[in-house]
């Protein structure tokens, strides 16, 4: 049977599952090739019934790692960090980071998470950040407004939401070019192989 990598773990292909044509059998068979914690559920021998074209695209070759793009005076860049377990998912996680050229001022975090069962996809994730931000913006614009600002703004500091206000044009402009096909111009999700485009 065929040996190949899941989620960093090495396993071994059992074969197609009974639950659904779409999904493939593995058995977990070493230690994992990145830091993964001290989950019981990958130990050698465990069975997992994991997404074919997932499964496929993992290991193909080159696998982007990273993200980056500018909107107006900031820097965004999204980078694969390591597969987390989640309410018994396996889900990448991504760390970012989010610089003002104009000011020097650098903001961090690492709370990022792709899809279960879904490949490493940096640029998908720069366009959730993308739209983090501009909800961020229009936080800030809310604290201008007669009726108060709004309960719900993302957790960036208040220097960010500021300096994203000053660019949500261009982040709006970011996330337009982002969420398009660049080969048919419309709006599906390029990136995830669920949806692709149908000119490709």
């Amino acid at each position: 049977m065929a040996q190949t990598t899941w989620a960093a773990f090495p396993v071994r292909i059992i074969g197609r599952s009974d639950r659904s044509p779409r999904y493939t059998v593995v058995q977990y068979t070493g230690e994992p090739s990145v830091n993964h914690g001290t989950d019981n559920s990958h130990r050698a021998g465990v069975l997992a019934h994991v997404r074919t074209d997932a499964l496929e695209a993992e290991n193909a070759t080159p696998i982007t790692r990273y993200a980056e793009a500018t909107a107006g005076t900031l820097t965004l860049r999204v980078t694969f960090a390591e597969w987390s377990l989640s309410d018994g998912e396996i889900r990448p996680q991504y760390r970012y980071r989010i610089a003002d050229n104009e000011t020097g001022q650098t903001h961090r975090g690492r709370d990022l998470y792709g899809p279960a069962v879904q490949v490493i996809n940096p640029p998908h994730e720069l366009s959730a950040l993308v739209s983090f931000l501009s909800a961020a913006a229009e936080a800030y614009a809310s604290t201008m407004a007669p009726y108060g600002p709004d309960d719900d703004a993302p957790w960036f500091p208040a220097w960010l939401q500021e300096r994203a206000y000053i660019n949500s044009d261009d982040l709006a402009t970011l996330g337009d070019d982002l969420d398009t096909c660049p080969r048919c111009g419309g709006n599906h999700d390029r990136i995830d192989s669920r949806e692709p485009c149908p000119t490709a």
